[in-house]
């Protein structure tokens, strides 16, 4: 083979590779998470004296999980949550697979470790709220439409519970996915979790019978004071109400639904940043809506986890009750 075709041949098998191997379909979240769980598995092991490398054998595997599971004086940390844990065990798990190295997490010893570690602490993962629309309503209420950061955070709660949005979602926008229309906005989120390979999706978000529960407005509102024209739609302010070009974290999504609930005295320990996107599909649902069409707004394809959203805003529904407020 000519050399010339040799070096096309080789840097269309590197292209070929990183492509493969960019994130192997998991969302930019995830991937994250997966790297800080590895992190916390190599800090560990070079704590224990043994090597930080993969492969890392089961019986490691399940001493660093219960080590998890316990309080760290050393390290100024509280036992991790189950769910933590199952994280870990799935970064894990991923990050051998992706080596083409055999999986210690599928090791009998693995599994009974972590039921065990189960049984002493309790599987029960306290629940978050969704986000009612008379608790954002309450929310709004107290939030400032006269600063920037007031402003920013009413239109990321209201877009978020109207578009039913993952946090990662509503900080990926950009104001070239919005588009204005007669009834509302047309929002295109180009990259999802359920849409791995960035085919883009649209969800109509219209203008709201209240101006003040309006996500439309909200937005407008936020994007003139602020004069963001192009870019990320939702950006960080500094103290001193300081605007800056930097986009928000996925993490702050879930600071801010926290903060602005505390500061209606509601509990913020039982709200989230998924919260917005729960209490969105409860709402569509308690305002009529079949599964069909909320999954249109949601964008779920497995429609067992939609109907789990939806059994729940059904809780209430065509059952007796005796002393029901009306």
């Amino acid at each position: 083979m000519p050399e010339d075709q040799n070096a096309e041949l080789a840097s269309e098998l590197a292209a070929a590779r990183r492509l493969a191997g960019h994130g192997h379909g998991r969302a930019g979240a995830t991937q994250r998470a997966y790297r800080a769980d590895l992190q916390a598995l190599r800090a560990y092991l070079r704590r224990r004296g043994q090597a930080d490398e993969l492969p890392v054998p089961a019986e490691l595997v399940a001493a660093f999980i219960v080590s998890e599971s316990r309080a760290d004086r050393e390290l100024r940390r509280g036992a991790r949550a189950i769910s933590t844990i199952e994280r870990r065990l799935a970064a894990i798990s991923a990050a051998h697979r992706d080596a083409g190295l055999p999986d210690p997490c599928t090791d009998p010893f693995v599994h009974e470790t972590l039921r065990g570690i189960r049984r002493a602490h309790g599987s029960a993962r306290e629940p978050k709220r969704n986000l009612a629309l008379e608790d954002l309503d309450h929310m709004l209420a107290a939030i400032p439409t006269t600063t920037h950061a007031g402003r920013r955070d009413r239109a990321l709660l209201l877009l978020g519970l109207a578009g039913a949005l993952r946090r990662s979602e509503l900080v990926a926008i950009d104001c070239a996915h919005i588009r204005g229309e007669a009834e509302g906005m047309i929002l295109t989120i180009p990259h999802s979790k359920g849409d791995q390979l960035g085919a883009g999706q649209q969800i109509s978000i219209a203008i709201g019978d209240r101006a003040d529960l309006c996500a439309v407005r909200a937005v407008q509102a936020w994007r003139t004071a602020a004069n963001i024209r192009s870019g990320p739609l939702f950006v960080r302010v500094r103290k001193g109400d300081q605007l800056t070009t930097e986009r928000l974290s996925d993490r702050a999504v879930a600071l801010i639904v926290k903060a602005r609930a505390a500061a209606v005295a509601l509990d913020p320990t039982l709200l989230a940043g998924h919260s917005l996107r729960s209490g969105g599909i409860t709402e569509a649902r308690r305002n009529g809506h079949d599964e069909q069409e909320i999954a249109k707004l949601s964008r779920h394809r497995n429609m067992d986890i939609l109907r789990g959203y939806i059994r729940a805003a059904d809780s209430f529904e065509g059952r007796a009750q005796v002393l029901r407020s009306r």
